[in-house]
């Protein structure tokens, strides 16, 4: 396995943490023998997976503050701009695309007949 390879598994990791709603439980849990989730432990060790963590930036520290003041968002808009570039170019929808129905929550229970 190259460098590649592992870097590209090890972001994938940290994306399940965001899939499994496991952002905020702590590392130990994701690990544990007992309640951790399998796909963790046989990817990488903990101790890894934390050093990466302390590493991993997604925006320039140094610009930071200043990208906030106009762009609360700043912190990932480049990810983001760059991901919804990639979807443009890589997605063309056609006659056949379906605009379907957005369901929002609501404190009311409503039952079909």
């Amino acid at each position: 396995m190259n460098s590649t390879d592992t870097k590209t598994i090890r972001l994938h990791c940290n994306s399940l943490r965001v899939v499994y709603q496991a952002r905020n439980l702590s590392i130990s849990h994701l690990w544990n023998s007992k309640w951790g989730l399998p796909f963790f432990c046989q990817t990488m060790g903990r101790n890894a997976f934390i050093e990466i963590l302390k590493f991993l930036r997604f925006d320039e520290k140094t610009q930071r503050s200043k990208r906030l003041k106009t762009d609360k968002f700043a912190l990932i808009s480049h990810v983001w701009n760059r991901f919804i570039e990639n979807r443009q170019n890589n997605y063309k929808p056609d006659m056949n695309l379906t605009v379907d129905e957005q369901l929002f929550p609501t404190t009311y229970t409503i039952y079909a007949t």
